[in-house]
């Protein structure tokens, strides 16, 4: 110190000072050796005191060398007073206040106060960087208190930065001081990232099953969807069916209940007629009129004409989309004063579902060979499958 003192101007020697003050003080704390951990900590104590003699008493560096010795003597609440004073002092985003909140976060670390302290970690940090210092002491410390609590993403990604930042501008006692902590905080990202991807696999593999799930529901309600539409059909069908039945029925009794009506009538007449004649002795006029078939080709001709009048008045149609299920040219069209012809009448039996060719041919009164011919005549000239075309028949409406 004496040296220092002979050898430097006055105005020199608070620099002097304070260079090997800081000097001691880092070799101290580096040193692995006892023996000149103390000799050290000893020659630093001994430049404090010597540039504390020349210091100004309101200047910066004795504020801050005087809040150093209560906070290690243990008055943390004087030394929070002097950081104070020195708060106020100097302007946000200056290297100054970068410093103070750095070490106000130092006290309140003495007290066990985290939230202060991360606040004033952070100040300082963010300070940091925006000036572009590079000695980011302030982020790894807040990073090492992240880590602490459980915060591993933002944990990582500072002591992340502030390393890219110590090995840009190469300082080897950072790198010692920050190695640690960052190698802790890296194996314990890497687990939880690993243990994110493992759920991350999970979600994937139980998405999938959820979708083939998904996929296997909608094709089963595609499925009764489509079973329920065909079910829908067969029963509009149904009722189409149904209502054209009721109406075949209601057509055919209300014409049936007539011609009982008139046949009724015409027998009561012909027995007047019959006790008339054999009242006045004409059996022989009587006799011929019993032989003739007049009366029974009547009553067969009035049928056949209330039978197609009752058809063609269900199914008014019937002709025209009968005649489309023929080839060009070999329609059936009846002749002026009919309106059935017998090819057509079988049809029109058989689309009122009387299918059988005997009953066919008891009621048109021709032999079941005569109807097969006919039916088979008709199914030549069709423009469709023979085996469709009865089918397609009873679709006609």
């Amino acid at each position: 110190v004496q040296a220092g003192r002979a050898v430097l101007p006055p105005r020199l020697l608070p620099d002097y000072y304070h260079g090997r003050h800081k000097l001691y003080q880092e070799l101290a704390f580096y040193t692995p050796d006892n023996a000149f951990r103390r000799r050290y900590q000893a020659l630093a104590a001994c430049y404090e005191d010597s540039l504390m003699q020349l210091l100004p008493p309101a200047s910066p560096l004795f504020l801050e060398r005087q809040e150093e010795r209560k906070a290690a003597q243990g008055d943390v609440d004087a030394a929070l007073a002097i950081n104070d004073a020195r708060l106020n002092g100097v302007r946000p985003d200056t290297p100054e206040y970068a410093l103070v909140t750095y070490q106000r976060s130092l006290l309140y670390r003495r007290l066990k106060n985290r939230e202060e302290e991360k606040r004033y970690l952070a100040l300082s940090a963010l300070t940091d960087i925006r000036l572009c210092i590079t000695d980011h002491a302030s982020l790894w410390n807040l990073a090492q208190l992240l880590y602490e609590e459980g915060d591993i993403e933002h944990a990582y990604r500072y002591i992340r930065f502030s390393w890219d930042e110590t090995n840009r501008y190469n300082a080897r006692s950072r790198n010692l001081q920050t190695a640690g902590i960052l190698s802790l905080i890296d194996l314990t990202y890497q687990a939880m990232q690993e243990k994110q991807n493992d759920c991350l696999r999970l979600y994937v593999a139980l998405v999938c099953a959820l979708a083939l799930l998904l996929i296997a529901a909608l094709a089963f309600i595609w499925r009764q969807m489509e079973r329920l539409s065909a079910a829908r059909s067969r029963l509009e069908q149904t009722n189409r069916q149904l209502l054209v039945s009721n109406r075949i029925k209601e057509e055919y009794i209300g014409r049936f209940m007539k011609l009982c009506s008139v046949y009724i009538d015409r027998l009561d007449a012909y027995r007047r007629m019959v006790k008339k004649k054999i009242s006045a002795g004409q059996t022989e006029e009587l006799l011929q009129m019993v032989r003739s078939r007049e009366v029974a080709d009547a009553g067969l001709k009035e049928l056949y004409v209330n039978f197609d009048s009752a058809f063609l008045s269900i199914f008014p149609d019937f002709i025209e989309q009968f005649n489309e299920l023929l080839q060009p040219g070999e329609h059936i069209v009846p002749r002026k004063g009919e309106l059935l012809t017998t090819e057509l009448r079988i049809f029109a039996l058989i689309r009122l579902g009387i299918d059988d060719s005997s009953q066919i041919a008891e009621f048109l009164r021709y032999s079941v060979n005569t109807i097969y011919n006919y039916r088979a005549k008709v199914k030549n000239k069709a423009r469709i499958s023979r085996d469709d075309f009865e089918t397609r028949l009873m679709q006609i409406r």
